[in-house]
């Protein structure tokens, strides 16, 4: 082992100064802004107002009419099979928050 040293500490050298470039490099970036920040936060802001919205609005979907049919259909032929390819589960959702959702602006997403 005493044998591979020569060997070794010559890597071991150069890993060491390419870590110390790449540490200067890295804390020279710190504080400096991305050329697409400002868009990447309006994008973040615009997610955070769709998200508002639907948080609002989630009592206004329409659940009362899913829920009286599946009371209706309780042991019936036609249930719903969770695992079952063939039938799709359809919501409702209520005018009002479709009419929130397309009232405001699509300028900014792109």
């Amino acid at each position: 082992m005493i044998d591979l040293l020569p060997k070794y500490l010559p890597k071991l050298q150069e890993e060491l100064e390419n870590t110390k470039v790449e540490k200067a490099r890295l804390e020279s970036l710190v504080g400096q802004s991305f050329p697409h920040s400002e868009k990447i936060n309006d994008v973040s802001r615009r997610l955070q107002e769709i998200d508002a919205i639907l948080q609002e609005d989630e009592a206004a979907l329409d659940t009362s009419e899913l829920s009286s049919n599946d009371e209706n259909s309780e042991g019936s032929d036609n249930d719903f099979q969770l695992n079952d390819e063939r039938y799709m589960q359809e919501y409702h959702i209520h005018r009002g928050i479709v009419d929130k959702l397309f009232s405001h602006s699509m300028e900014d997403i792109e």
